[in-house]
Order: C-alpha cells, then sequence, then structure tokens
C-alpha cells in the first residue's frame, strides 16, 4: 500500500521463511522449535498458525509463485482434519510423527486441557479459515469458519468477552481473555465480508459489531493509568499469565473499530484478497 518495494521485499522473504517449515510427509506447518529440531517439535502443529496463512497466499498472488499459496492450502486441510470437532470447536496443538506423518494425537498448550477450546485459538481459526476461503473460494474453509462462528457465539457469556478456555471448569469464577473477543470480532467481520449468504453476513457483522461495544464499554482502559487499550486479556493462564493488557488484543480491538467505524480506511487497509487457483 505504501508503495516502498523493501517492504514487499521483507514480505516476500518471510513467506519464503516461513514454508521451510513444511513437512510434506504430515503436510503441514511446524509451529514451534527450528525445522532441524527435537523430533517432538518438529511433529507439532498449532491453531495459531492459521493466522501466518494470510502471509502465504499474498507472497503468491503478488509474486506469481504458486508455492506459498500451496503449503498454505495443505496446512489448512491437515489442520481442518487433525484439530477441528464434529460440535465446530478446536483443539489448540497437534502431534505428527515427523519422520513419517502419521498423525498421534491432539494437545493443548494454553488451554485447560486437550478436550477443551481455548478460546483464542478458536478466534484464530475462525479468521484463519476465512482468509483461505477469501484467497481459495474452496467450500470446505468457509464451512469451517461458519461451524467455529456458531460454536462461539453459542458458548460466549453475556456480555460476550469469552472466558480464556469455553471448557474450564472454574467458569465463572476463572479469566476472561480480552484479546480473544477482539480477534473473534475480526474474524466475524471479515467472514461477514465474504459470506454468500446474506442473512449470515448481516448475523456475522451485528455479532461482531456487539462484541467489540462490549470491548468497549466493559474492558477498554479509559479512566485508568494503564498504558493499553484493553484490560482483561489472558496470554497463557497454564503458565500464570492472565489478567493484564496484550498488545495483540489492542490490534485486533482497533481493527474491529476501524472496519466498523471507518470503511474507507478499511478497504485501504484490508483490501479485497486476489483469487487464486488452487486445487
Amino acid at each position: 500500500m505504501s508503495g516502498d518495494e523493501s517492504f514487499y521485499d521483507n514480505a516476500v522473504q518471510a513467506a519464503k521463511s516461513l514454508i521451510k517449515r513444511f513437512n510434506p510427509r504430515g503436510e503441514y506447518l511446524q509451529a514451534w522449535g527450528t525445522p532441524d529440531g527435537s523430533r517432538t517439535d518438529r511433529g507439532r502443529i498449532n491453531i495459531d498458525v492459521m493466522m501466518n496463512l494470510g502471509l502465504l497466499y499474498w507472497a503468491s498472488a503478488h509474486s506469481g509463485d504458486l508455492r506459498y499459496a500451496q503449503v498454505a492450502t495443505q496446512h489448512a486441510r491437515t489442520t481442518r482434519l487433525a484439530l477441528m470437532r464434529p460440535d465446530g470447536s478446536t483443539a489448540q496443538v497437534g502431534d505428527f510423527d515427523a519422520e513419517t506423518g502419521v498423525w498421534l494425537r491432539r494437545e493443548t498448550h494454553q488451554g485447560f486441557c486437550h478436550d477443551t477450546c481455548w478460546s483464542r485459538g478458536q478466534a484464530w481459526g475462525l479468521y484463519g479459515f476465512t482468509t483461505c476461503y477469501r484467497y481459495t473460494g474452496i467450500e470446505s474453509f468457509l464451512w469451517t469458519a461458519r461451524a467455529m462462528a456458531e460454536y462461539t457465539l453459542r458458548n460466549l457469556p453475556e456480555d460476550l468477552v469469552p472466558f480464556w478456555d469455553y471448557g474450564c471448569p472454574d467458569i465463572p469464577n476463572t479469566y476472561r481473555d480480552s484479546s480473544a473477543a477482539a480477534a473473534t470480532a475480526c474474524g466475524l467481520l471479515e467472514l461477514a465480508a465474504c459470506e454468500p449468504d446474506r442473512e449470515r453476513a448481516a448475523r456475522w457483522a451485528d455479532w461482531a459489531a456487539r462484541i467489540t461495544d462490549s470491548l468497549w464499554r466493559n474492558y477498554s482502559t479509559r479512566g485508568t493509568e494503564v498504558p493499553a487499550l484493553l484490560l482483561h486479556g489472558s496470554r497463557s493462564v497454564p503458565h500464570g499469565y492472565m489478567d493484564h493488557a496484550l498488545i495483540y488484543g489492542d490490534y485486533y480491538f482497533m481493527e474491529a473499530l476501524t472496519r466498523l467505524a471507518r470503511p474507507d480506511i478499511a478497504d485501504r487497509a484490508f483490501p479485497e484478497p486476489q483469487a487464486l487457483a488452487i486445487v
């Protein structure tokens, strides 16, 4: 958008670095550790990586090299099969045998346990699968995003800001995650922008606006001295990081506000993706 070619070069280099993490045996992008690291690290995926796939699609659209988009699509398909459950919820982490590509099990890192649903991860999945659909038109990605959205909306508390894990047995006496709410709002707005069903599109947009409004009314830092926009984020409750501000919560809150209040700016900041012919 700026016309500065150095940004383009750096972004393409980032995409080149990311696809080095692709394991062709399991058809996934390694989540953590170095590509030559331990067998456990080399076999791990997580739902968070769905948010990185937009970079790969962008790189293919602007460079003409479809390798990036092909890796992104293969990883999304693997994530859908490995981490999504029939009710539309997701596990955060999945383990493969790095040498054979054989699927092993579901796990978690920041959620309550392997069979609950970490709320920020659910938001990453919703937004990420929507991005995949916008670039590829592959309908299974749209269906996946819809299912994730429906699960999320069924499980939001009264003020629409989720607890840190939808399956935490301590609800309601546990921590919220305002960053999960902000990312969810953005994912719903992205889904509304590409949803072919007008009634569904209006519903996604309405929920996004309501979530964003609740964040402003109930979780903003106005009247405090906290150097952030949102209170009550939870980076990782199992690791003791909870009830604090999070820079990415602030980012997605601003993205949602921009999309809702300044569509003229949003059209420039979040342009319509260039469709890619991926099978």
